[in-house]
């Protein structure tokens, strides 16, 4: 196996130590040493095994033998010439010099009685234990089915004998055995000689040995705990309590064909009883959401000084009662194929099993920041997940005694069962660890006819495996890019799978901290700064001290800890500005040589270094944050955050590229400036999460790739319901579910609205988690409608919280229900627009109805190239109305102007290599036209000019409602709108804004949300058959005067077709002479 470290040794001692009985009579000690814990023996010692506790009787009748792996030789008494044998001493030898597991039985007359267990590998020390002759077996016989089925589990058989050894139910189909010598299995201790009673309880470690502590185990506190054996009904679990499952394995599972929601939120504890069945099976609709954190009553304190380390979510905690590795359970969690598919496997760290973690569904979530130790197999996903940020620490080690391979990551392209044969899956995994055992990352391929999987690996890291990455068993396509290797003894399992950029690394790349479960990086290894590109989670970092990667990521698993850093450098006096105030803090430290707080560049002088860094921040200030809503365009108090909100962000640094938006650990958005969002705020909805307090994080990536932790703070979400789940879209062929938990006592009222407010379905419901499914036959021909949930009192029950809930439903695009087109489109890209431009879009369908104008919507991830060119071709399709995000140029940062072409955005599904998610992509007048696009969007970008509407007298009225839309003309030229073809009828309009149209409180009080009225009005008038001429004055004389001098500069009146004038809103296109009477018809 190559050098193997002794940190990891050490551990290995500690996992590999059964309990012994220490009041037997008659044990076996080694060099003197006794048994009852294990011990190491160093290579070269000789190993001197002893009798000990004899009595006169028993030194008749007693035997000690080695049955396998070494030999036993009486010791001489010292000094006799005859060499006399000493009573009861024996030297030891193992067989096999290099690699060895032994076996020394102590027998009284006929009875087994004492057992010690040798177990030897290369370059390493001798691990020796005692056990009881009751407590292991060596079997040789034929490997024992499975029973019951995970796939089908039952009610946990309880065991008539609790105490009695259970043989380790291992299935066949799960190992790769080198050879087809049987294999000899370890059983399971019994619960007798634990190394710890819950009954006790006050709290012995949950790994007791000394040596443990390096794994980061640490005495749980409270004097209780609470059995669990099967969850039915969706719940929280308490972090404050500890579980104990008796009787694995703990059932978690929905009833009738309900699904349930379980929330284990970080610093949970289960503890499962030793036994070969399965941990926890979780399965029929039940999901389970893992290691976020649980809400807190009481605002945080987050008084934190710069440069500080926190680690805001404690993980998870599922493991083994008998604190052993491998063996305690087969597997620590199971997600079954019927479990639902919003699972979440995050945070959580697992000990002692035979498998850590077994996922057997495709889930919506990537399976994230999974810390095995001391399992046999990680993490085994069967069919297309992504796997991230996690570490598979000493697993399991294929030796002649057992003959089986450990594997850290697996990927196998069937079901559990082998019904299902997933062709083509994606196999994703990035910035994961593979440390100290057989098989790094390994996936299992298809023959032909059927088509193979795709193994995606990015920035993942294999240290001291057999081998590091494998593919086995058919075809298989691989992207293995910037693998990080180290003292493997291979690095693939055959020649031709390909590396891209692989760092193979001479030196430990470890750093330990002894009172930390994770494992870190060295910042001198040559894994830093190494990765496939800029950091996925800015802010995070592999550095044991805190410290954010910048710039390129590393090749290793990002871990939930950040820095508090204090960007404004030179604020010298702490009040998150630079001003004259700092000024004259730093002339009075002008030239010290001691370390001081001028010393902004840490060279231990204050000089013009240090004031070229105080000029750069003049009059700046620290990044803040104000929330309001969307709709209202009202603020929202940070401690009393409802439903959907927008988070502007203020003060953003000078060179900022990126600034990225956490909720505690979880990454809800990131503002790509200078790209389409020049409103600069984001969309946060605050149901998704739990009620209470949460931590706000704010990072920011600056054009050179340094990367700043801000000040974090603090939010309270105060919703009806609250951790809630439900699609945007609905689909009359298709039942709608949506559900939640709720605080309160009332009787709550769910009802569906129509657009124009009517109800179309309604229903009541009681209990703390609510689960509404609404019939897809109740939709009916609807394309918006609005599910609000009321509590039927007004509140008095709710303690406070909201006392409604809506979501806005969408109908879900599907081709085939459009074989014909329709006449209209309504593009809707992005949900913040919708928030805020609502009235004015559902003004928009109601125009269309009221002219009866076939219409349909596209909203978010229907809004692709795909949907957008089916629609477009179709002949019959002559308005568009785009509502989202737009701009005129592309690449504009701080002193650049970009590259001029306008575009909006579409979404695209981006499959493997990293992950597969939704990404915006640009949708460009054209590309690869004059001066190349930045960040190869002229490759990347969607292309109207492409689909020939320029050459089309097709589209007839396009308002493309977003941001400088209509600056520049060339969009306009794209639909066709200056086409040659139509000349002749000369009634083809484009609309567009000439400005940013910003909503955001921080602006001026006359533009804020007076855009959405004034759109909302030239709808209301094109639906009662305006021309577009009439609609647009319409909206100069009715309305507030700040709407007006929004829409028509500082008149208040439209200046059609001026180019020097002031309107904001412009119209262009051949029908301009023809204004007056082009409608909607």
């Amino acid at each position: 196996m190559g050098e193997l470290k002794m940190k990891v040794l050490s551990i290995i001692v500690i996992l590999l130590a059964m309990v012994s009985i220490a009041n037997a009579d008659l044990v076996l000690t080694v060099n003197g040493l006794d048994m009852s814990k294990p011990v190491e023996i160093e290579t070269k010692a000789n190993i001197i095994i002893a009798v000990t506790g004899q009595t006169g009787k028993q030194k008749q009748s007693y035997s000690v033998t080695c049955e396998m792996g070494g030999k036993l030789e009486p010791l001489p008494e010292p000094d006799t010439l005859a060499e006399k044998p000493r009573e009861g001493e024996y030297l030891f030898t193992f067989e096999d010099e290099e690699l060895g597991l032994a076996i020394v039985n102590l027998t009284v007359g006929d009875i087994l009685d004492y057992q010690l267990i040798l177990f030897k590998i290369p370059d390493a020390n001798t691990v020796i234990f005692g056990i009881d002759s009751d407590a292991v077996q060596i079997e040789s016989e034929a490997e024992p089915e499975l029973e019951p089925e995970p796939n089908q589990p039952s009610e946990p058989n309880l065991p008539s004998q609790p105490n009695e050894p259970q043989e380790p139910n291992i299935p066949d189909s799960l190992f790769k055995p080198r050879n087809e010598s049987p294999p000899l299995l370890l059983h399971c201790l019994d619960d007798s000689i634990k190394p710890y009673c819950l009954e006790e309880f006050d709290y012995s470690p949950i790994i007791s040995e000394e040596n443990f502590e390096a794994s980061g185990f640490t005495t749980l506190g409270g004097p209780s705990y609470v059995e669990l054996q099967e969850i039915t009904s969706s719940q929280f679990l308490d972090p404050n309590t500890t579980y104990y499952v008796p009787y694995p394995p703990l059932l978690i599972h929905g009833v009738d064909g309900e699904e349930i929601d379980v929330v284990i939120p970080s610093d949970t504890t289960i503890i499962l009883a030793e036994d070969s069945d399965y941990g926890i099976v979780v399965y029929d609709g039940a999901n389970v959401h893992f290691g976020e954190p649980a809400p807190q009553p009481n605002e945080p304190n987050l008084i934190y000084e710069p440069n500080d380390a926190n680690n805001p979510v404690l993980a998870v905690w599922i493991v083994g009662e008998s604190g052993n590795p491998f063996f305690n359970n087969f597997c620590g969690i199971f997600i079954d194929r019927t479990a639902g598919t919003r699972c979440k496997l995050d945070n959580i760290c697992l000990r002692g099993f035979y498998y850590g973690l077994q996922v057997d569904q495709q889930l919506d979530y990537p399976i994230s920041n999974i810390h095995a130790f001391g399992c046999y197999n990680g993490i085994l996903s069967f069919g297309a997940n992504r796997i991230m940020n996690s570490s598979v620490s000493y697993y399991g080690i294929w030796s002649p005694e057992w003959q089986y391979y450990g594997y850290a990551y697996d990927f196998i392209p069937e079901s559990w069962d082998g019904s299902i044969i997933f062709e083509g899956a994606n196999f994703e995994i990035y910035n994961c660890l593979a440390d100290d055992g057989d098989d790094g990352f390994t996936v299992y391929g298809l023959y032909e006819p059927n088509e193979p999987p795709n193994f995606y690996s990015g920035d993942c890291t294999a240290t001291n495996c057999y081998s590091a990455f494998n593919g086995w068993d058919g075809n298989v396509a691989f992207s293995i890019i910037c693998p990080g290797l180290y003292n493997n003894v291979q690095n693939k399992n055959f020649p031709e799978l390909p590396f891209t950029d692989p760092v193979y690394e001479a030196n430990d790349p470890f750093v330990i901290d002894p009172n930390d479960y994770r494992i870190f990086l060295n910042p001198n290894s040559l894994f830093v700064n190494q990765g496939s590109g800029l950091t996925p989670f800015p802010g995070w970092t592999t550095n044991i001290n805190g410290v954010p990667d910048e710039g390129v990521g590393d090749i290793w698993p990002h871990y939930q800890i950040r820095g508090v850093d204090k960007w404004l450098k030179a604020d010298l006096n702490t009040d998150n500005a630079i001003d004259m105030n700092d000024l004259a803090e730093f002339t009075d430290q002008w030239l010290v040589t001691t370390p001081n707080s001028a010393d902004l560049n840490n060279d231990q002088i204050v000089n013009f270094l240090d004031f070229a860094i105080l000029a750069n921040q003049w009059l700046l200030n620290e990044m803040t944050i104000e929330i309001f809503d969307p709709e209202t365009i009202q603020t929202v108090e940070p401690n009393n955050v409802q439903g959907y909100v927008g988070i502007e962000l203020k003060d953003i640094p000078l060179y900022a590229g990126i600034v990225s938006v956490y909720v505690d650990n979880q990454l809800i958005d990131s503002l790509s400036l200078g790209w389409d969002k020049e409103e600069q705020w984001i969309g946060l909805q605050s149901d998704a999460f739990s009620n209470g307090w949460h931590i706000l994080r704010l990072v920011t990536t600056d054009v050179y790739g340094g990367i700043i932790n801000h000040k974090p703070i603090n939010v309270y979400f105060n919703n009806l319901l609250h951790k809630v789940a439900g699609s945007d879209y609905f689909h009359p062929d298709e039942d709608y579910k949506y559900t939640g938990f709720y605080d309160g006592n009332d009787t709550l009222e769910a009802k569906v609205t129509d657009q124009y407010g009517q109800t179309v379905w309604s229903d009541n419901y009681t209990g703390q988690h609510i689960s509404i499914v609404i019939p897809g036959a109740t939709f009916g021909t609807e394309q918006f409608c609005e599910l609000s949930i009321t509590e039927t009192s007004g509140g008095a029950e709710s303690g406070g919280s909201s006392t409604v809930t809506k979501k806005d439903l969408i109908k879900k695009f599907k081709q085939a229900d459009y074989p014909d087109g329709v006449r209209m489109v309504i593009v809707l890209p992005n949900k913040d627009v919708f928030k805020v431009r609502k009235p004015a879009i559902i003004e928009c369908a109601e125009a269309c109805n009221n002219r009866n104008v076939t219409w349909v919507a596209l909203y978010r991830y229907d809004v692709t190239e795909e949907n957008l060119t089916y629609l477009y071709n179709k002949s019959i399709v002559k308005y568009i109305y785009w509502c989202g995000h737009a701009n005129s140029h592309v690449g504009a940062s701080p002193g650049v102007e970009g590259v001029q072409r306008t575009h909006t955005m579409c979404w695209q599904l981006k499959e493997g290599l990293i992950w597969s998610s939704w990404k915006e992509r640009g949708v460009f007048s054209r590309t690869n036209s004059g001066v190349p696009l930045p960040d190869d969007w002229d490759n990347r970008g969607f292309s109207l000019w492409n689909l020939g509407m320029h050459e089309e007298w097709n589209k007839k009225i396009v308002f493309v409602d977003g941001c400088l839309s209509v600056k520049f003309w060339d969009m306009a030229q794209a639909y066709g709108m200056f086409s040659l073809a139509g000349e002749g009828s000369r009634d083809q309009i484009y609309i567009g804004w000439r400005i940013k149209v910003l909503v955001s409180t921080g602006i001026m009080e006359q533009i804020v949300g007076n855009t959405t009225e004034g759109i909302r009005m030239f709808w209301e008038r094109m639906g009662a058959s305006d021309s577009v001429e009439r609609a647009l004055e319409y909206t100069s004389s009715h309305g507030g005067a700040g709407m007006r001098i929004a829409m028509w500069g500082l008149n208040g009146m439209p200046d059609f077709f001026d180019i020097d004038g002031d309107d904001n809103i412009f119209v262009v296109g051949n029908g301009i002479v023809n204004f007056s009477s082009i409608r909607l018809e």
